[in-house]
Order: structure tokens, then sequence, then C-alpha cells
């Protein structure tokens, strides 16, 4: 059970850094963004939007801290299945994991009362105490509360990078919310463009935190280019770089919409037309950044990591240009020395890795030739182009028969049994997603759906399941080979979700900005591809 522990301690901290987000976030977005401006039936609505989903966020943050709780004492069970609980709860993680999820608890209850009274100001300032202090308590959960050296600055430091990490996305995420409502009431249209231009400073304030902590941190657990590119906390630090450098142009292109409304009364509408676009990219992007977070807090620190720490060159050889593997391995001889998918000390055979590269490079053509079909359509006026999509069916029928050779349906392992293990359960999921992705995006361009309702659904998946493969991790244990396969697949999560990304953008704008949008997306299609298709093993 030690590998899907893994997974889901990592799933379980994912949702506990968007529920703080949402919880925590919504405490200040209320205080300082949304009350002075409140006013109305319009204004309440709105504060009592921002206390239910605050208080949302903080039960979700409790429960899945108790989850997590719960995964170590599970994944420590002895062969008769006792769990030792008794040693679990007394030690530190334990008792501190508790008081987190008591405090958040409190916090998720303190704001249900706020659906009711939104206005009562009181109410929002107990729950802004509860909220430090659930932040506060945080600090006995980070990488900080275990090191020898500096532990009090490293667990202040990392207690600020998530406090502005929590206003900055959860605002974000409330803002968002607020559009969804406030366009449909009397008097909305009005409040919504106040909300903006009030939480711009703000979320700038935390950015600049953020940066400020994060450098701190950097230096104290990567300290230098070889523990940044070498070791899997470094390659995740660089993931959340990439996909905090998007947010923060999305932020960038909403500060000169707002500015440019200033400047001109007659941009008005650009407020209302692009805006809300932006805003909501930039919230989904935030929390894909809290999930590649709670991958990064999963690994040791880089500079734990040195006897398995890759090299530079290492590192680019996953990139450069290679001869793909054209033709499986021998079935039967990789069957007979293959070790079991449950196994979590597994090492690969070189029978093994030649199969992995053979499904990976080939995956690579299915996925650039879908790419090259979505480009196309776009350019051309071909109308058969439209059924691009259901090149995803193949795809997904060689994902099922090959993704797991030692699995249903060519091994010996059966298919249920084997989806304990995190690796094989993704693999899994993927296959899912991939039939997901063909019919309904060949449904939507054939026009047997309703492009108004489903057009959504395409930049959803890849956003999630972009998502999901940042999440992943082949092995609890810091080895070079499990790591050299990490990187390029977060390179290919990265890519996914900005798939999701510019097709959001297809969908939500117009004119000229859908068309770049509709062209770039099919880029970043075809760029997986091509990173699958020089996959290589060592």
């Amino acid at each position: 059970m030690i590998l899907l522990a893994g997974f889901l301690d990592v799933l379980f901290r994912a949702l506990v850094s968007v529920g703080l987000a949402l919880g925590c976030g919504g405490v200040v977005f209320a205080l300082c963004v949304l009350m002075p401006v409140a006013r109305g039936e319009a204004g309440e609505r709105a504060l009592a939007r921002v206390a239910a989903l605050s208080a949302a966020g903080a039960l979700l943050a409790a429960a899945a801290q108790v989850s997590q709780l719960v995964i170590a004492p599970w994944a420590l069970a002895d062969d008769a299945g006792r769990w030792p609980l008794a040693a679990f709860l007394e030690t530190g993680f334990a008792r501190a994991g508790m008081i987190h999820a008591a405090l958040t608890c409190c916090l998720g209850y303190s704001m249900l009362p706020l659906r009711r009274r939104p206005h009562a100001t009181g109410g929002w300032w107990l729950a802004a105490g509860l909220a430090v202090l659930v932040m506060a308590s945080g600090s006995l959960l980070v990488h900080g509360a275990s090191r020898i050296e500096h532990s009090a600055a490293l667990m202040t430091t990392t207690v600020l990078h998530q406090v502005a990490a929590v206003v900055w996305i959860g605002g974000t995420m409330h803002l968002t919310a607020q559009w969804r409502l406030l366009q449909h009431l009397p008097g909305g249209g009005e409040l919504w463009p106040r909300l903006a231009p009030r939480f711009s400073p703000i979320a700038m304030g935390g950015v600049g935190l953020l940066l400020a902590a994060g450098g701190y941190l950097f230096w104290q657990y990567i300290h230098g280019t070889a523990g940044l590119l070498g070791t899997a906390y470094g390659t995740m630090l660089i993931t959340k770089v990439v996909l905090m450098g998007c947010a923060l142009c999305l932020g960038g292109l909403n500060f000169l919409t707002i500015r440019q409304a200033r400047l001109s009364s007659g941009s008005q509408a650009e407020v209302t037309r692009r805006l809300p676009a932006f805003v909501e990219l930039e919230a989904a992007i935030g929390a894909v950044i809290l999930m590649a977070a709670a991958a990064l807090t999963g690994q040791p620190p880089a500079i734990d990591v040195l006897a398995e720490r890759a090299s530079t060159s290492e590192v680019l050889w996953v990139f450069a240009p290679k001869m793909p593997q054209w033709t499986p391995a021998p079935m039967a001889e990789m069957l007979a020395i293959a070790p079991s998918a449950l196994d979590p000390f597994a090492i690969p055979t070189a029978l093994g890795k030649i199969q992995s590269n053979f499904n990976h490079n080939m995956s690579g053509i299915f996925v650039i030739l879908l790419g090259v079909g979505a480009l196309l359509d776009r350019v051309t006026a071909k109308r058969w182009l439209r059924h691009w999509p259901l090149l995803f069916l193949p795809f997904a029928l060689f994902l099922l028969i090959v993704a797991e050779p030692t699995g249903w349906p060519l091994g010996p392992e059966g298919f249920w049994a084997t989806l304990v293990a995190p690796d094989v359960l993704t693999h899994r999921m993927a296959t899912l997603l991939v039939v997901g992705l063909g019919l309904f995006q060949w449904r939507v361009r054939t026009g047997m759906l309703d492009a108004n309702r489903w057009r959504y659904t395409f930049p959803l998946l890849c956003g999630i399941g972009g998502a999901l493969l940042l999440t992943h991790s082949h092995t609890v244990f810091a080895l070079k080979w499990a790591f050299l396969i990490e990187v390029s697949h977060n390179a290919i999560g990265v890519l996914a979700v900005m798939m999701g990304a510019w097709g959001w953008l297809e969908q939500r704008l117009d004119g000229r900005e859908s068309r770049i949008a509709g062209l770039a997306w099919p880029v970043c299609f075809t760029l997986v591809g091509v990173v699958l298709l020089f996959y290589r093993e060592l």
C-alpha cells in the first residue's frame, strides 16, 4: 500500500491547499475587497457567496487533513492488517495535523452563520483570527519543522509563502465566483468592475511576498543549479515557476485592462469582455500551482539528495531528439522477468524499459497526428478534418492494451488488483481521459452536441489531466531513474495545462484573440507528442 499511500497523500495535501485558499483567502477577500463596496441586495448576496465558499473550502481542507492523517498508519499496517495507530498518534506530526484540522474545521463552522448575516463585521473578524491560527498551525507540518538548522526561520518563511499564495490564488478564485454570481443580479454589473481594481494591489502584494519568501526557501532547500535541475524537488519548483509565470502574465493583462478602462471610459466594455476570462484562467492555473506545490512538499529537499542526483546533461538528454523505439519487447521474455506492478521496491528490467519506450514513443505518434489534425482543422476549410478527434479512439485502445504489460489484458495481474499502484491508476485514468476527449470533441466539432453547453469540455479535461499528471509520482524514493521519468511527465503536464488554458481562451474570447488561442493549443498538443516521441528510459 506504500505506493498508493504516497499518491493519496499528495492528493489530500493538494485538497488541503485548495481548501485553505478558498477558506482563508475568502476572509481576506471579504474584509479587504468586498465589504467596503458591498451595498444593497447585490452586495449582500456577494458577501453571502464568499461566506459559503469560504466555509466549504475550510471544511474541505479539514476533511482532507484528517484523511491525510489516516493514510500514514494505513500504509504502515502489518501483515495481519493491524494499524500502528497508538504509536502514530504519539508523533509530533500526528498531533500537529490534528490541531491544524481542528482549527480549520472551526474556521469553516465560524463562517456558516455569515451566509445568513453577511454584514456581521464581528463574525468576519472572528473568522480572520481563526484564519491566522490555521495558517500558523500549519508551520508544524512543513519541511522546516524537521530541519536541525534554521528551523524557526524556515517554518516562518514557509508560512509567509503559504499566506501569500492563499491571498493571491484564493482571492482570484473568489473574484471568479463573484463574476458568476453578479452578472445575473440587479446592480451586480456595476459592483463587479469595482472589485477587480480593489483586488489588484492585494494580489500584487501577495505575489511580491510569495517571491521573496520563495527566494529564501530556494537558497535553503536547493542552493544552486545542480539541485534545481538534478532533483525532483528542483524540477517541481521549476514547474511551479513556469505555471506561476503564466498566471502572472494573465494578471498583467488584467492590470492593463483595468488601467486602460480607468484612462478611457469607452474601454469599460473591454473589462466586461476580457477580464472575466483572464480571471477564470488565472484562478484555474493558481489551483494547479497549489497541486504542484503539494507534490513538491512530498519530495525531499534537493540539499538532501546527493547520491541519486542527476547531472544537467542527463536531464537535457531526456528531451534531446533520439531514434524512437518502433518495436515492442518480446512479450513472453519480458513477462517472465518483469516485477509486479504492486512492488514498491521494483526496479525496471532492460526489457521493461524497452517496452516502456515503445509505449511512449508510439503514443507520441498518435498525439502528433492529433495535434496536426487539430491545427489543420483551424487553418483550412476542409470539412472532413472536423473528424480529427476520432483518432483518440485507436489511441485509447493502444493505451488499454500496452500501457500496463504485466496487467490485464496481456499480463497475468488482474485489472482491479493493480489499480492500487498509482502509476497503473494514472495510466488507466489517462485511457478514460483520452476516450472522453475524443468523443466529446468529435461530437462538438460535428455539431452533434450543443457547442454552447459542451465547448468547454475539451479544455477542462486537458487541464485536469495535466494537473493530475503533475501530482503523479513513480516512486516514494528519490531514485535517479524515477526522477528522469518524472521530468518528462512534468513537461507533459505543463503543456497539457497550457492546452487547457489556450482552449479555454479560444471559447471565452472572440475575434483575433480567439483565433490566436485556437492556433496555440494545437501547437502545445503537438509538443506533447514530441516529448513522448523522444522519451527514453536509461
